[in-house]
């Protein structure tokens, strides 16, 4: 018996280290096929990377366009954007209202003012603290309204397709980031869904979209008439109108949107395809009052104004284009399709006032290049020089809005001497007048009006 236990435990064991040697196979057998497949998935990656995002038939395609596709997702060229990938490529799939109209039918003013309440109410509990990195209300609000713009910037006057139809193209670079401000929630903890759901069988999301961009610029401006208690009041509900439908999709629509770097789209977008005025365009784009600009979803970084100012809904954002020297900065974070104008003031402190940008859409309404001015197209990727103007032309701008500031200098005499400076296009227009001011106040015009422009450009480059 001894001998028959002995001899079924050897072929038991046998068995065992038999099985062992089976799995040990099977499982370099899995990590072979696993190995082959992985390497077969990043050649094709890879081949589609060089024919769709690199090479081939789409090589002149525009960066955020190729950026923006699904095969091109984790192509190098695009990895610096890529912080998430958005789940849904709509606002409406994102949606888990079961009762969600697509039309609002009927509103009335009591409906208009829940849903501001909800939005007002949500931006009162943010933080009000805010500096150079950290601004809470700025970036919300700010979020909220590229939501709203994003949405209605991509009308179509051909089709009559887009607006304001509650429908954004998620999966496009263009509008990274906004996911989190519909449903995915933001770093401050919020996101729109959470308060649209308390409507959504009622009104439609393209004007709850609306009416929320409205009731952030009201609270923002709320925030700053108690500084200002003498500016004007905003009132949106009395103009607004209901009964806009939400698209379900809205493919290619970003496709429409104006691109940060081609100053022509201004015009495209808001003066041909949304029939506004230039007055009405440039007024539209005194949105970048609120909130910035962030690397992780357009590719550009900084503040339009100072950080306290972009928390408020005011005129601060024409104030600084103006008020301040301006000069490039390119290839933000190795992306060479991603320039910029950075505050080239030499006093101006970055560690307090945070980054300040503008595109070169923001600069285009008020400069162009000297060489071929008036219809020069400034360009930060191309231009080597400083956008700046003399006192005398915004005086009542740093007086009214600026607290008497130009430049970053402060001194009320100095400003008083660069104001009383004689100001023209062409050297005509104004030598004998400066001759002439020369001799009434003792001073050297040439040195007065580089003293000037050294106050607004840091860089020892030229006008633009």
């Amino acid at each position: 018996e001894d001998k028959k236990d002995k001899e079924g435990k050897e072929d038991k064991e046998e068995k065992e280290d038999k099985k062992d040697k089976e799995d040990k196979e099977d499982k370099e057998d899995k990590n072979d096929k696993e190995d082959k497949g992985d390497k077969m998935d990043k050649e094709d990656k890879a081949d589609k990377c060089s024919s769709k995002c690199i090479g081939g038939k789409n090589a002149d395609s525009p960066w955020e366009q190729k950026c923006g596709w699904k095969d091109c997702r984790g192509c190098d060229e695009c990895l610096p954007l890529e912080a998430h990938v958005p789940m849904c490529e709509t606002p409406y799939e994102y949606l888990q209202c079961k009762d969600a109209v697509l039309t609002t039918s009927y509103m009335d003013s009591a409906d208009y003012d829940r849903v501001e309440k909800l939005i007002i109410d949500a931006m009162a509990h943010l933080p009000d603290a805010c500096n150079g990195t950290y601004c809470p209300q700025a970036d919300v609000t700010g979020c909220i309204l590229r939501i709203a713009g994003h949405d209605f910037m991509d009308y179509d006057p051909e089709t009559l397709m887009g607006g304001s139809d509650g429908c954004i193209d998620l999966a496009h670079s263009d509008n990274r980031g906004l996911d989190e401000c519909l449903m995915v929630g933001t770093e401050h903890g919020f996101d729109l869904y959470s308060y649209y759901k308390y409507v959504c069988s009622q009104i439609s999301l393209a004007d709850f979209i609306v009416i929320a961009a409205e009731a952030v610029m009201r609270f923002t401006r709320e925030l700053y008439l108690i500084e200002y208690p003498d500016r004007a009041r905003m009132d949106f509900k009395g103009q607004f109108m209901y009964g806009r439908t939400t698209a379900k999709m809205c493919p290619e629509s970003a496709s429409l949107l104006p691109h940060a770097e081609e100053c022509s789209d201004v015009e495209r977008v808001f003066v041909d395809n949304l029939n506004l005025d230039w007055p009405q365009a440039a007024a539209l784009m005194g949105v970048h009052s609120l909130g910035r600009a962030v690397p992780e979803n357009s590719g550009y970084d900084g503040w339009w104004s100072d950080p306290e100012n972009s928390r408020y809904f005011n005129n601060n954002y024409f104030v600084s284009l103006l008020a301040n020297g301006w000069m490039p900065e390119r290839n933000l974070y190795g992306n060479p399709h991603k320039n910029q104008w950075t505050n080239a003031n030499l006093l101006f402190n970055q560690t307090e006032g945070g980054k300040q940008m503008m595109l070169d859409t923001d600069l285009c309404l008020a400069f162009s290049t000297g060489k071929l001015w008036p219809t020069g197209t400034l360009r930060a990727a191309s231009d080597d020089c400083c956008s700046w103007t003399m006192v005398a032309n915004i005086q009542e701008a740093i007086t009214s809005y600026n607290d008497g500031k130009f430049c970053d200098v402060d001194d009320p005499e100095t400003i008083e001497v660069w104001n009383s400076l004689p100001t023209g296009r062409a050297a005509n227009d104004f030598r004998d007048l400066w001759d002439q001011w020369g001799e009434d106040t003792g001073l050297n015009p040439n040195k007065t009006f580089k003293d000037g422009r050294a106050a607004c450009c840091q860089a020892p480059s030229g006008p633009c």
